[in-house]
């Protein structure tokens, strides 16, 4: 009968073989886990909720600037900035609210004059910016404000919010479609 190599040995080298060969997958196997359980970590990690001034929850898909890359949607048009603790949006939009419960966000934009309702905007929001979501084939830009005076204009059209009590005396409100 030819003899192996561990035949060849004593039992107690052949003991002490076996336990360093246990040993070296115990601790290649032990490597492998923490390997994975901090890529699982690193890659899986919640993100917590940034803020900036009154805007107190910021979460996927929108994400503050300096939060990690992993945190909201990888498009940079999700990205916020905080100036001054006002949150900003494309350098152009103050963010006034983020609802995650009906997926709205209202913003305002900066250097709108707020005594000078006829002060549009320059520029225009539309769904190209937020990539990622589907749209109607169709959608209208509406630009809403709260003015001092009425506007008498055929592109201003005069609305009353629904959550206005009829008797009280409201501010001019107005909804221009673009």
């Amino acid at each position: 009968m030819p003899q192996t190599k561990e035949a060849s040995l004593s039992a107690s080298e052949f003991m002490m073989l076996r336990q360093a060969k246990l040993v070296g997958v115990g601790l290649i196997t032990l490597l492998h886990v923490r390997f994975l359980s901090f890529c699982a970590a690193t890659e899986n990690q919640p993100c917590r909720p940034s803020s900036c001034g009154d805007i107190q929850n910021i979460s996927n898909p929108f994400r503050l600037k300096g939060d990690p890359l992993g945190c909201g949607h990888p498009d940079p048009a999700y990205e916020l900035a905080c100036e001054n603790s006002r949150t900003i949006l494309y350098g152009k939009y103050h963010v006034a609210e983020i609802n995650y419960d009906n997926y709205t966000i209202r913003v305002v934009v900066v250097g709108l004059e707020k005594s000078n309702c006829f002060s549009l905007p320059l520029y225009s929001l539309t769904a190209d910016h937020l990539d990622g979501y589907k749209y109607p084939d169709e959608l209208d830009t509406v630009v809403l404000m709260n003015c001092a005076r009425p506007i008498f204009d055929q592109y201003y059209i005069p609305i009353v919010p629904a959550t206005a009590p009829m008797l009280l005396s409201l501010p001019h409100n107005h909804m221009l479609m673009r």
